[in-house]
């Protein structure tokens, strides 16, 4: 109730006035449940078998990661050892020319057999930095492979006489 002065009618003491607004609501739930699917128990089916051949490549994929991290360690190895003999041959190769350079410079050998020698040597050193820059591919292919960063210092042993023996079965069967 408002005065009626306020209103603009000032014959009336009090008139009634109507605020607010009306609110309406309808709520309804409608639940179903399916007692037997047929295509439903078919997905069912469907993700277990999905969900196994998920778990057999996963174990595949491991197997293959083993295999070649195995790989690539005695890769590694093998170029090492490549590497040493082919250094051996280099400095061995330097000391024969500095004996073939003297007999040169004294006339006693020809300059083709000179020259052919210092050739050789030129090619051995050459095949030993070819050799190196290959280890050092391998060596970061390495560190990829066993997820640790490229700038980690990896020391591969020389031989593989230091690696543990694989425990077989007695019956030499593979499990």
């Amino acid at each position: 109730m408002l005065p009626g002065a306020v209103l603009g009618d000032p014959s009336k003491e009090f008139i009634p006035v109507q605020f607010g607004t009306k609110y309406d609501a309808n709520t309804g739930i409608e639940v179903t449940q399916n007692i037997f699917r047929k295509d439903l128990l078919v997905k069912m089916r469907a993700a277990g078998l999905n969900n196994a051949i998920a778990q057999t490549k996963y174990r595949i994929s491991r197997e293959d990661l083993i295999y070649q991290v195995a790989g690539a360690f005695y890769a590694l190895q093998s170029n090492a050892e490549l590497i040493r003999t082919t250094n051996s041959d280099y400095e061995n190769l330097k000391k024969v020319l500095s004996i073939v350079k003297a007999q040169f410079d004294n006339g006693t050998l020809k300059r083709v057999d000179y020259e052919s020698l210092e050739i050789n040597v030129a090619n051995k050193k050459s095949e030993l930095s070819q050799l190196q820059t290959q280890y050092n591919e391998q060596q970061n292919y390495f560190k990829y492979l066993l997820g640790v960063p490229m700038s980690t210092q990896l020391v591969i042993n020389e031989s593989t006489a230091a690696a543990p023996k694989l425990m077989m079965p007695e019956d030499n069967s593979i499990m």
